[in-house]
């Protein structure tokens, strides 16, 4: 099992190539399991909405060649969940965190 940098790292380097057009300023990545138990990767692709959302004609694509590199590059089993955060939306989520009764949101 692959150690959580060498992922990030992996992870990072399949989004500069392949979401082409998208200003992906981060990735984070966690380890879970899935409904049904399998592993699972969550993915979170926080970028600039300055040009709006990335095009399905490329997060899809994305996915393809994350799930390939995974899995010959790096051995992983787990799948990959991805989610697509705009920078705009991470204040939203993450709460400030010297204000009493605020959650972490996990990003």
């Amino acid at each position: 099992m692959p150690d959580m940098d060498s992922l990030q790292k992996l992870i990072r380097s399949v989004a500069a190539e392949r979401l082409e057009g998208v200003d992906v300023l981060e990735t984070q990545v966690e380890r879970a399991a899935g409904e049904d138990g399998d592993p699972i990767l969550l993915v979170n692709v926080i970028y600039d909405d300055a040009k709006g959302r990335p095009p399905v004609a490329v997060t899809i694509p994305f996915l393809r060649h994350l799930v390939t590199a995974l899995t010959e590059e790096a051995d992983e089993e787990a799948f990959p969940v991805v989610s697509y955060v705009a920078v705009s939306e991470v204040s939203q989520l993450d709460p400030d965190p010297d204000q009493e009764g605020t959650e972490d949101a996990g990003l």
